[in-house]
């Protein structure tokens, strides 16, 4: 199991701003000291299940005056089952009421229940790139992540389709109005400098 953070681009910014162009390291530290997976014999134990989580996450955002809104808490299918479901549940409702931003990513991938999009204080959904795929060739492979996309836009939610590798397949997500695009069409994985160095909006040429 594990857990994800990401920052948006323009807290990132911020942050790097105010702490002496040090984003970073100070991502890396909040990360260490309270996303780091832990690791059990049964392999079953995730910080999301912690009941500290939350408390420790927040100690280590109030350390260095970040705002919860500027992270957005990635949670896979996993967390939310086995012994310690209903505790990641609590912690990730709590970690809605505190403001931080939470996605349920690899959405489609798995068997992920419909109850907890509408249960979950969710605000963002990630579509696994495995139905990215075969978008180009099939039509029906289409048809699904259209209507996936269509139901976390019912939810409410801001979904994001990962996984997006070439041209034809961005043209086919773009018509289908996403929120955001993923994939290494649009940028591979960036180090935190070269991530300062990003301009706020990309133009694609037609």
């Amino acid at each position: 199991m594990r857990a994800l953070v990401m920052f948006d681009l323009d807290g990132f910014k911020q942050i790097n701003d105010i702490h002496g162009h040090h984003a970073g390291d100070i991502v890396l530290r909040v990360v260490a000291s309270c996303l780091a997976e832990l690791t059990a014999p049964d392999d079953s134990i995730s910080c999301l299940g912690r009941a500290e989580y939350r408390e420790e996450l927040e100690q280590s955002l109030r350390e260095f005056g970040l705002s919860p809104a500027n992270f957005v808490l990635e949670v896979t299918e996993p967390m939310l089952q086995g012994r310690r479901a209903e505790q990641s549940m609590h912690n990730i409702r709590e970690l809605g009421a505190a403001g931080f931003q939470i996605a349920m990513d690899n959405f489609g991938k798995g068997e992920t229940m419909l109850r907890h999009l509408r249960d979950l204080p969710f605000t963002q959904l990630k579509i696994d790139q495995s139905l990215v795929t075969g978008i180009v060739d099939n039509p029906g492979d289409r048809d699904v992540l259209a209507s996936l996309i269509g139901l976390g836009q019912v939810y409410g939610l801001e979904v994001t389709v990962e996984g997006v590798e070439t041209r034809a397949q961005f043209d086919i997500v773009h018509a289908m109005k996403p929120d955001r695009v993923q994939g290494f069409f649009i940028s591979p994985a960036l180090s935190s400098q070269a991530l300062l160095k990003l301009p706020s909006r990309f133009e694609i040429a037609a």
